[in-house]
């Protein structure tokens, strides 16, 4: 099995002091990462995989994609880890696979005014 981690609040923090266009043009193996209005986008290549074949959890800030069909010969297996900024909304994570790309949504938390009462 293969593992790797990426450190996705690298990449994001990196987005915000980069050339745009250098970083569309050069996605790193496998997977691309942007930030979008309502929170960021990943999106990883995985070809041939279905939404039966992966496992993806999140656990303490650590997002992890895991391939389940061992069985497949051809596909075979793998886990990419990622460290998710803190500011992600866990509960509200989204996930598709579609034309061979797993994409998901990881929405930035709501800062909300909380006016504290005085008693």
């Amino acid at each position: 099995m293969y593992t790797k981690t990426f450190d996705i609040h690298e990449q994001l923090n990196s987005l915000f002091n980069f050339n745009e266009a250098d970083f569309i043009a050069k996605p790193d193996k496998g997977w691309y990462s942007t930030k979008t209005e309502k929170g960021l986008l990943l999106e990883l290549a995985v070809p041939g995989f279905t939404k039966k074949d992966l496992k993806i959890k999140m656990v303490k800030g650590d997002l992890s994609i895991v391939s389940t069909n061992e069985d497949n010969k051809w596909l075979g297996s793998f886990e990419k880890l990622f460290t998710i900024p803190n500011d992600v909304d866990s509960k509200k994570v989204n996930a598709k696979v579609e034309n061979g790309v797993l994409t998901l949504t990881l929405p930035i938390k709501e800062d909300k005014e909380n006016f504290i009462v005085i008693t």
